[in-house]
């Protein structure tokens, strides 16, 4: 049920004197409930007072974040009354006189959303920064309102022309404008969009779905193509699906990692279970099953799992392939069962402690490829690194862990001055994903750093 359907269902009740500020802070709070409950209990009071309303109280003229959360409520309010079809409070806030322009944006933007629905985006685009560089030339509450709104449609109008450098500017922006202001609804949208237009399109092939890569930099801000190699701290990516999840399996794969994450693994398996049967064609619930099945030493049941992410996912998911790999190789008695989870757990211990474990480990397991990429992270010194590299590329590897390996040579080479070679292992590793997504993305950001001169190295 909607706001705006709550509207003359009941009867008025008295009116607190403060109403204004109850509406105000049920705003700040997101406590849509209450704001419903003051809507419908006093319609016929708001629409009396809202012509008071509508003059900024002096108290707050001077803080910026007080009066965009005041002029956000008051069009909020109203647009609630327009819903239920009254639109009383939107013709006093944007009478319909054109010569206002909070008016003709109003319009603009939803005749914008228009074209884009009808594949009209080129066209939207050209309405939408008209929209943006009047906005940005304003003063004023509305202009805090409007600018984020316009930058967000114009960011998908972008997406949609292929636009994706633009697109992500234009969306950026939009969030940033909504998380200074404190809009939590534009914050979900806008990042949303963001996941969604992604930075790098993986085409689909042999029946498996669409994806987009997103790359994000030390801050996790989203980073267009052309922003990779002047990009600050650790460049992480992220695959995204272009189908749509099931919200329902969303929530129930956010609250089992919630679960894992406090230890509480019984709960986890139970809501990542329930998530992957809502959903049997996403990897992710089973993926993060799989680790789950693995914190608790329960390896068998780890390695299905693991194995089902990549029957889902052939390319690659995370670290699914090496988990394949390494779990297999142990039952197999090539090295202990818990070897993997020794590996994992790694991340929780100080660089120099990981040096010492790791040397050790290369040391009985020779044939453990992925200890040496590990270590391989740990030493400074080029040439021995280039060695560990040399040693991990000649033991037996799952697709990601061998490229993982081979792109760290990659770099090595480059900063010891031999550029020709590192754009000869990089090259063919960006042409296709190949049997690995992992590697494909990996590469795209060293090439795209190599290329640019920059010194950065995006996996340090």
């Amino acid at each position: 049920m909607g706001i705006a359907d709550w509207i003359g269902r009941r009867k008025e009740t008295p009116v607190p004197g403060d109403l204004l500020e109850q509406l105000i802070d049920g705003f700040r709070r997101e406590d849509y409930q209450r704001l419903m409950t003051l809507v419908n209990a006093h319609s016929a009071e708001i629409r009396q007072r809202f012509p008071s309303w509508m003059r900024v109280p002096a108290d707050i003229r001077a803080d910026a974040d007080a009066i965009q959360l005041y002029t956000r409520t008051l069009v909020t309010i109203a647009r609630v009354f327009e819903k239920s079809g009254d639109r009383s409070l939107v013709d006093r806030l944007m009478p319909s006189d054109n010569s206002n322009p909070l008016v003709r944006w109003q319009q603009d933007l939803e005749q914008a959303q228009t074209l884009i629905d009808g594949g009209r985006a080129a066209d939207a685009i050209v309405m939408l920064r008209g929209i943006v560089d009047e906005v940005r030339r304003t003063s004023g509450t509305a202009v805090d309102y409007f600018l984020p709104r316009a930058l967000g449609k114009l960011g998908v109008a972008l997406a949609a022309t292929a636009h994706r450098t633009e697109a992500i500017e234009a969306t950026r922006e939009a969030l940033e404008l909504c998380q200074r202001a404190g809009d939590q609804e534009g914050v979900r949208a806008y990042t949303a969009n963001l996941r969604a237009i992604g930075t790098h399109d993986i085409r689909p092939d042999d029946g498996i779905d669409s994806v987009v890569l997103v790359f994000t930099d030390g801050e996790g801000r989203m980073l267009a193509a052309d922003e990779l190699a002047g990009a600050r701290g650790t460049i992480r990516w992220e695959v995204v699906s272009r189908r749509a999840i099931d919200p329902e399996a969303a929530r129930l794969h956010r609250e089992g990692r919630a679960a894992g994450e406090r230890g509480d693994y019984d709960a986890a398996l139970s809501l990542l279970t329930e998530a992957a049967n809502r959903e049997p064609a996403w990897a992710y619930p089973i993926y993060d099953r799989a680790f789950t099945h693995l914190l608790r030493e329960n390896f068998d049941e780890a390695r299905r799992d693991y194995e089902r992410t990549l029957e889902l996912s052939p390319r690659g998911f995370y670290t699914a392939a090496e988990a394949v790999d390494m779990l297999r190789r142990a039952a197999a008695g090539e090295w202990p069962s818990g070897l993997y989870t020794s590996l994992v757990a790694l991340e929780r211990v100080t660089p120099d402690q990981q040096r010492v474990i790791l040397e050790q480990l290369v040391e009985a397991f020779p044939s453990c490829a992925g200890a040496w990429d590990r270590l391989a992270n740990c030493i400074e010194d080029l040439p021995a690194r280039l060695r560990a590299i040399e040693r991990g590329l000649a033991a037996p590897a799952d697709p990601d862990t061998r490229g993982s390996l081979l792109v760290k040579k990659a770099l090595a080479l480059h900063g010891l001055g031999q550029t020709a070679g590192a754009l000869e292992i990089l090259t063919p590793l960006t042409a296709t994903v190949g049997d690995s997504l992992s590697t494909h993305a990996n590469a795209y950001i060293a090439l795209a750093v190599i290329r640019s001169g920059n010194a950065n190295d995006p996996t340090s």
